[in-house]
C-alpha cells in the first residue's frame, strides 16, 4: 500500500506590488470623484462608495492608508467598517495599515462590528504588532469577538499566543464545559 500524499497547503498569495506616489496621487484623485456618488442616495451612494474605496485599496501606497484612516472616523458606520476591512487589504505595507487598524480598534473597543473586522483586517495584513491588543481581546465581552480572535490567531499561525489559547480553553471547560 501506497499512503496518500499529504495536502500541501496553499501557496501563500504574493504581495502585491507598492503603488509609486504617481499611481497613488492618480488613484487618489480618480477616488475623491467617485466616492462622491453623486447622484445616489441611501444604500446606493454606500454602495458607490464602498466600489471606490475597493479600487482605491488595490493601490498599496502609505498616501491610500492615510486615507483610508481618514474614513474610519465617518458618520456612517457601514463607511466606518468598510474602510478598516480595505486597510487590512494594504497586505504590501502591512506594518504602516496595520497601525491605523490597531489604532481604530482601540478607539473602538466596545464596537464588536469593526473590532471584528480590524481583526480579521490584522490577520490579513499578518501585522505581529498587534498581539498585545489581540491578547487583550481573547477576554473581550462580546463572544463573537473572542471566537474572530482564536480563528485569526489561527490563521495567523501565531505561536506566540498558544500559551493564551491554552489558558482561554482551561478557563472554558472550567468555567462553562466543553460545548
Amino acid at each position: 500500500h501506497v499512503a496518500p500524499a499529504a495536502e500541501a497547503e496553499p501557496a501563500a498569495e504574493p504581495l502585491p506590488p507598492l503603488a509609486t506616489d504617481d499611481e497613488a496621487k492618480e488613484a487618489l484623485k480618480v477616488f475623491k470623484k467617485a466616492y462622491k456618488a453623486t447622484g445616489y442616495k441611501g444604500d446606493e451612494k454606500t454602495a458607490m462608495r464602498d466600489r471606490a474605496m475597493r479600487r482605491l485599496a488595490e493601490v498599496q501606497h502609505a498616501d491610500v492608508a492615510d486615507r483610508l484612516f481618514k474614513l474610519t472616523r465617518d458618520r456612517n458606520e457601514d463607511i466606518r467598517t468598510l474602510a478598516v476591512m480595505y486597510l487590512g487589504e494594504l497586505r504590501a505595507i502591512p506594518g504602516y495599515a496595520g497601525r491605523y487598524v490597531e489604532q481604530v480598534a482601540k478607539k473602538q473597543a466596545t464596537d464588536p462590528v469593526i473590532l471584528m473586522f480590524a481583526i480579521e483586517a490584522i490577520s490579513n495584513l499578518e501585522y505581529r504588532g498587534a498581539l498585545p491588543l489581540l491578547r487583550e481581546l481573547l477576554r473581550h465581552e462580546d463572544e463573537g469577538v473572542r471566537k474572530v480572535v482564536i480563528l485569526n490567531v489561527g490563521d495567523m499561525k501565531e505561536l506566540r499566543m498558544f500559551e493564551d489559547l491554552l489558558e482561554l480553553a482551561k478557563d472554558l471547560k472550567i468555567d462553562q464545559g466543553w460545548k
